[in-house]
């Protein structure tokens, strides 16, 4: 695929799961379970900046997507849901290390502008990788895969770091929701058949 075909198809995707209803779909039938889904506010939903700027080394990083989901309960602290979203065509074995930067980066940036308290907490975030690719998935959930065994963590109750990411690996994935929606129809459109050599085992 060339350079300028491979840029119209990230644009056409990207423009798809920019559409709100696209993105309530994807919590609805593929995140969240079904209290999860019922205390969100689909009709909040709201598209984020994802540019940013790392106050020490004044480095730009941006991510695929951030959306905004406020629960239905005023009262609940955090107010908000953040849905982080990545959009891979190819493996990336060192993905929870770069989801993990946006995460911290995103905290920062709230911070930063608006100083916090107890009273106060960060939102929660769901990372989630959108891989539309082919080849076998290659890269860890966790970041505790990407470091070496250490003794250290043999005498230790959890990971020194316990982060994950979920992957929703779409052509392995098994189509929910209406079949009328957007979302199916632009998954169905990356289905393959598992007989086919295309799929690296």
């Amino acid at each position: 695929m060339g350079k300028r075909q491979g840029l119209t198809y990230d644009k056409i995707l990207k423009a798809i799961l920019a559409n709100p209803d696209c993105i309530r779909q994807l919590l609805q039938n593929y995140i969240c379970d079904e209290a999860a889904a019922a205390a969100l506010d689909f009709d909040s939903i709201e598209l984020m900046r994802s540019e940013f700027v790392d106050t020490e080394t004044r480095r730009y990083f941006q991510s695929d997507m951030l959306w905004k989901i406020e629960y239905k309960d005023q009262n609940k602290q955090p107010l908000y849901l953040a849905l982080l979203l990545e959009m891979q065509s190819r493996p990336c074995y060192h993905m929870a290390l770069r989801m993990l930067n946006y995460i911290v980066q995103f905290y920062l940036s709230i911070v930063e502008n608006h100083p916090l308290s107890a009273a106060l907490p960060l939102p929660d975030i769901i990372p989630v990788v959108f891989y539309t690719g082919r080849r076998k998935w290659n890269g860890p959930l966790n970041i505790s895969g990407l470091t070496a065994p250490r003794l250290i963590q043999k005498t230790l109750s959890k990971p020194l770091i316990d982060f994950e990411y979920i992957l929703l690996n779409v052509p392995k994935t098994a189509l929910k929701g209406d079949k009328n929606s957007l979302l199916w129809l632009l998954m169905d459109c990356f289905q393959v058949d598992d007989k086919t050599d295309l799929i690296q085992k």
